[in-house]
């Protein structure tokens, strides 16, 4: 059997497509399924490259995908493929149809946009929902096609899966921020500008002043005096030679860049503060006690359910919350003396995400197409 993964990444989508269908296929690799790319010309190749995985190109734009389907098609024919797996928010009714058309056709959902039109639905965020598909499709008049729903399927790659239940520590002294591959609303550097104004701000009431260690009189007020703040980057980060001098500067900020060591990385933290996307469920598979915040619609929705459940702390939408940097710097505060919140945060992280996922779903697309028959 052959599968081709469609998805695109760059600095406008970030990574989180091509990511999680990476993890897919790596699982189907392990069953021994073929897996191949194609991305649109305006997208990157790399990640799929550096994980072995051949790319077919486009000439057309990720956002027009209506214009790709018989140089598609032609894709489809020459690799000899039997399922198609398309991740894009650029997906169309008539897209979907035509490839349909051609083959197995499954799509990974996050939105409910509309009533897709393919073989099989997937959907494995925390907010995933059977009833509201259904009512979507009802309404729409097309007929619901197979489902794989609910974060028991979240494709993370296999490193994250049996990890033993985490004792936390009772001190923070580690803790990661994360704001997409991509980071386009540029939030690590403003992050960590607000982070330095705040603590002068309040050096004068509280002693937090990480230049005068011997003034700090309480270091439960402040963070940088006896943490420190590791920015996981992407290679696509825009502010990335600003954080490298600010890193010069500041004995405390520890850059990661491009990492392919993100469970060991995690690992070492007591704290992580992550936009709500994909790495949420890295997030539980390890078991740190987690702030999240948005920065696109698709995000939301994740990010609010992570919070309504007490998973995580939801800060709220870098776009609507104009304090959220501070919010999310008290946030941090807060938990670093409640050690009894953070270990909840924890146990609830490890019963959502088993690390088993990306196996899960490639095992029940496996079944559910048939082995890539399409009746």
């Amino acid at each position: 059997m052959r599968v081709l993964m469609r998805a695109d990444c760059n600095a406008n989508i970030g990574q989180g497509h091509v990511m999680r269908l990476l993890s897919v296929a790596d699982a189907f690799t392990a069953m021994g399924v073929l897996s191949a790319f194609v991305i649109a010309k305006d997208t990157s190749a790399n990640r799929m490259k550096d994980r072995g995985y051949e790319v077919f190109t486009l000439s057309s734009s990720y956002t027009e995908m209506d214009s790709e389907v018989e140089e598609l098609t032609g894709i489809i024919q020459s690799y000899g493929a039997e399922l198609l797996l398309v991740d894009s928010y650029y997906v169309t009714k008539e897209y979907l149809n035509a490839v349909r058309e051609k083959i197995f056709t499954g799509y990974l959902d996050d939105v409910y946009n509309f009533a897709y039109p393919v073989d099989l639905l997937i959907n494995y965020n925390v907010y995933a929902n059977a009833e509201k598909y259904k009512e979507l499709y009802e309404t729409e008049g097309v007929k619901l096609p197979p489902m794989i729903i609910g974060p028991s399927y979240a494709p993370l790659r296999a490193e994250f899966a049996g990890i033993p239940k985490r004792e936390q520590n009772r001190e923070v002294r580690k803790i990661a921020l994360s704001f997409g591959g991509a980071d386009p609303m540029r939030m690590a550097k403003k992050f960590v500008e607000t982070l330095i104004e705040y603590e002068k701000l309040n050096s004068d009431n509280t002693g937090c002043n990480s230049h005068n260690k011997e003034n700090a009189a309480d270091t439960d007020k402040c963070i940088t005096e006896n943490c420190e703040i590791h920015m996981i980057l992407g290679s696509m980060e825009p502010d990335l030679e600003a954080l490298k001098e600010m890193e010069l500067l500041y004995s405390w900020l520890k850059l990661h860049v491009n990492i392919s060591n993100m469970k060991e990385v995690l690992q070492q933290m007591d704290l992580v503060v992550s936009a709500a996307g994909s790495t949420q469920y890295e997030i539980c598979a390890c078991q740190i006690p987690c702030i999240c915040f948005s920065m696109a619609d698709n995000q939301m929705p994740g990010g609010e359910e992570f919070g309504r459940l007490g998973i995580f702390h939801y800060a709220g939408d870098v776009r609507l919350n104009k304090s959220l940097y501070t919010d999310m710097i008290e946030e941090i505060l807060k938990l670093k003396v409640d050690y009894e919140r953070r270990v909840l945060m924890g146990e609830k992280e490890k019963e959502l995400v088993d690390g088993n996922g990306a196996k899960r779903m490639a095992e029940q697309i496996f079944k559910l197409s048939g082995g890539g028959i399409n009746e």
